[in-house]
């Protein structure tokens, strides 16, 4: 629950690609709970990538330098950590697909080795590359985010692109004025 507003207006900032990496019927519910709660003089502000191109999205999600590497197979770590897991992470790769069907970059660290991992107890049995699915990050066209917004209870109000990064920001204001 929101606390009281103690201005006229509140502005909700969902930052640099937040609302995709949800499941389309997850960020049409947290749209709409975030429109519930915000009320009825809000402004939305939601940061979205602006590119499909699969060349910049293969850089930006499985870049040279290893950092998102990392960072997903940090996801091992953690079930290593917590759940008691057996996964060797030097036995996984980090790959990013990009699946235009869905509009979204597929983030997945793949078995180099036929290998059995447990996790909590349960055995998995891997073959050399299997896939294990970590991320989904969807982009969206404008009219598909548009769409995404106003199921959620927005209206666009102002788009900003940026002239230098392939990046947009979206106001949008509640579709019904409360």
């Amino acid at each position: 629950m929101l606390p009281p507003a103690a201005c006229e207006r509140t502005l909700l900032v969902l930052p640099a690609a937040t609302l995709d990496t949800f499941e389309p019927g997850a960020a049409r519910s947290l749209l709409a709970m975030l429109r519930r709660l915000a009320g009825g003089s809000s402004l939305l502000l939601v940061g979205a990538d602006a590119t499909r191109d699969p060349e910049l999205l293969a850089r930006a999600y499985d870049d040279e330098h290893g950092v998102t590497a990392a960072f997903d197979k940090n996801v091992l770590v953690h079930l290593n950590r917590t759940r008691g897991a057996t996964f060797d992470l030097d036995a996984f790769e980090h790959r990013a697909v990009w699946n235009p069907a869905a509009s979204r970059v597929e983030m997945q660290l793949v078995s180099c080795t036929r290998q059995t991992v447990h996790v909590d107890g349960e055995a998995i049995a891997l073959r050399p590359g299997e896939p294990i699915t970590t991320e989904h990050c969807y982009k969206h066209t404008p009219e598909a985010m548009r769409a995404l917004l106003g199921a959620g209870g927005w209206r666009t109000r102002d788009v900003v692109t940026s002239t230098r990064v392939p990046y947009r920001l979206w106001l949008c204001e509640p579709a019904r004025w409360a």
